[in-house]
Order: structure tokens, then sequence, then C-alpha cells
């Protein structure tokens, strides 16, 4: 409400993940890449996330 979040009750929700350091995860991924070709994202991908990000902002707001 005027910008500020608000709590909706909703049930609980388990998200499942895989229980790594996740530093160590960057540093091996880093790693594992530095010889491939950096891939930088594109105006489709930032398209991607500011779909979610305008998403998330009307969830907020209902």
């Amino acid at each position: 409400v005027e910008g500020k979040p608000v709590k909706v009750e909703k049930p609980d929700e388990v998200i499942p993940y895989e229980k790594k350091a996740p530093l160590a995860e960057e540093l091996s991924y880093f790693i594992a890449h530095c010889k491939d070709k950096i891939e930088i994202a594109d105006g489709r991908s930032g398209y991607e996330v500011v779909k979610v990000l305008e998403t998330v902002q009307q969830m907020i707001t209902e």
C-alpha cells in the first residue's frame, strides 16, 4: 500500500534446493568456464527480467 510491502497470507511452500556453499559453487562455475566464450545478457533476457519484476510488483500491490 502506497509503495510499502504488504503481507499476504498464503500456505507455506517448500522450495527444493541443493545445500551447497554458494561461493564455492560460483567459483567452480567460474573456473570451469574461464576458457569458454562469455555469454552477455541480451535485450531478450533483459525483457524477461523486467516481466518478472513487473509481475512481482503487481503481486505486492494487490
